[in-house]
C-alpha cells in the first residue's frame, strides 16, 4: 500500500495505483454510476417540485463525471480515497 502524508499536520491519506486493471475497474464503477445517477434525475425531473431532489442529482453527476475524466486520463498515476 502506498501512502501520501501531508507535514503539515502528519495526516495519511492511502494511494491506489491505477494499474490498467484497476483503472478499467474505476471506469466501469463510475460509467455505470453515472448511467444510474442520470436515470434518477431524469425521474426526478419528472416530478413536480423536486428541486432539492434535482440539485443534488446534479451535484453527483458533476462529481462523478469529473472523477471520470481524471481517471481516464493516464497522465493521472494514483487515485487517493478517504
Amino acid at each position: 500500500m502506498i501512502y501520501l502524508q501531508f507535514l503539515h499536520d502528519n495526516s495519511v491519506l492511502p494511494l491506489v495505483e491505477l494499474i490498467p486493471e484497476v483503472r478499467g475497474s474505476y471506469i466501469q464503477f463510475l460509467s455505470d454510476g453515472i448511467v444510474e445517477g442520470t436515470k434518477t434525475l431524469l425521474e426526478h425531473l419528472e416530478q413536480p417540485n423536486r428541486a432539492d431532489l434535482i440539485d443534488n442529482d446534479k451535484y453527483r453527476l458533476r462529481k462523478a463525471l469529473a472523477i471520470l475524466t481524471l481517471v481516464k486520463n493516464e497522465v493521472y498515476q494514483y487515485v487517493c480515497y478517504y
